[in-house]
């Protein structure tokens, strides 16, 4: 019997050509830009920022939107600081605060920013916020307070038995389970720390194998095992959930923040100029967008769709073309094939002969994993060999 499980795997190309590419700029004003966001596969994109601006596209940034508020009774802040959403963006949230001295709500949209609904008040200096793929549970950090947590997409929230702090940033795998949050300065100390969990914020413990500094910024892989930590300067990475880190150096940072892939391999750094790493951040290469005081990034699951907002300035997209990486599972009387949401529409193909042409669509619909934000298909195996591979439409 020839062997059943035969799959062709299209190689992923995302190098140094692909940071080199243009950034391209859209109709959006030039404004302080503090949060953008992105779908896992890059067509809903969102941006927020000073004065009271939520604006919303639903078409890889060719076109956006102001989004418009519902509610009467909660006027918009003055100063949105972040927005995060479902992997299908449908669901979004944005946190910021009205001015210095009043807090502000948590609103949440489940129609991709077209209407938006106030959550129970909570007198706190939002600062950041980051979702689980499918939007149900959220995760909030303040300014002089705690961490919250949502299981109900925003409608109630808890605060978590951490510090009252800085908190700077928060990122969530896609299932929700696994956070991370970095702490710009602990109470009393002029340094930060970042913080893990791994039952959804229910419990935190410091992770101690990272020096004190000044965190910035921290972002996640779909599965929670990669880790990406941003201070003045420094950029530390994690492959193991933060068991062990390295430390890369890149000049020029003030204010860095930083984006991950859903695999964790291609991340994005705003740091004065922006830089991008194809390997998990073992080597970062600096992109062609110009120089800006701060950033604010976002990436598409897979790494190859990059939004980028800079303080005082313009909103950038850079796209490249993708190219998935297929792999194959044996499962129980089957097979299954999987690959990470693409920025470019994909089919399915298969052949039972290499040298022949007829490649023909498989019509099984691919479901969508959102514990690794990857489209799957279960084969059936037969007593043929078989072929596989990934055609952009």
């Amino acid at each position: 019997m020839k062997n059943p499980l035969a799959a062709i795997a299209v190689t992923l190309t995302f190098g140094t050509q692909a940071f080199a590419q243009t950034w391209a700029t859209n109709d959006l004003p030039s404004e302080n830009w503090n949060s953008v966001y992105s779908s896992a596969d890059g067509t809903k994109l969102a941006a927020v920022g000073l004065p009271g601006l939520i604006y919303i596209s639903t078409n890889s940034g060719a076109a956006w939107i102001q989004a418009e508020a519902t509610n009467a009774d909660w006027p918009y802040p003055e100063d949105w600081q972040a927005v995060a959403g479902s992997a299908d963006g449908t669901k979004l949230v944005v946190v910021g605060q009205y001015d210095s001295d009043s807090a502000c709500p948590i609103f949440t949209s489940t129609n991709s920013g077209l209407n938006w609904t106030a959550s129970p008040y909570l007198e706190v200096h939002w600062t950041s916020v980051a979702s689980s793929a499918d939007g149900t549970k959220l995760v909030a950090g303040a300014d002089g307070d705690f961490i919250y947590t949502s299981t109900d997409s925003g409608v109630t929230w808890v605060p978590t038995q951490t510090l009252q702090g800085r908190w700077s940033s928060v990122a969530s795998s896609a299932d929700g389970t696994k956070l991370a949050a970095s702490l710009y300065e602990i109470p009393g100390d002029s340094y930060g720390a970042i913080y893990a969990s791994t039952d959804s914020g229910a419990n935190w413990v410091q992770i101690t194998n990272l020096p004190p500094n000044l965190w910035t910024s921290v972002s996640s892989s779909a599965d929670g095992t990669k880790l990406v930590a941003a201070s003045f300067a420094w950029i530390y990475n994690s492959t193991n959930s933060g068991t062990t880190w390295t430390s890369n150096l890149v000049q020029g940072a003030d204010w860095p923040v930083v984006a991950s892939s859903a695999d964790g391999t291609k991340l994005i750094a705003g740091l004065g100029w922006i830089y991008g790493s194809t390997n998990s951040g073992l080597n970062w290469t600096q992109t062609s967008a110009p120089s800006w005081s701060g950033w604010t990034v976002a990436s598409s699951a897979d790494g190859t769709r990059l939004v980028a907002g800079a303080k005082g300035g313009l909103v950038y997209i850079l796209s490249s073309i993708p190219t998935p990486q297929m792999s194959i599972t044996p499962a129980s009387n089957s097979f299954i094939l999987s690959w990470i949401i693409p920025s470019t529409n994909f089919v399915l193909q298969q052949n039972f002969d290499l040298t022949a042409t007829n490649w023909t669509p498989v019509t099984n619909t691919p479901a969508l994993n959102l514990t690794n934000l990857q489209n799957q298909v279960i084969i059936s195996p037969t007593t043929s060999s078989g072929f596989y591979r990934l055609q952009a439409q």
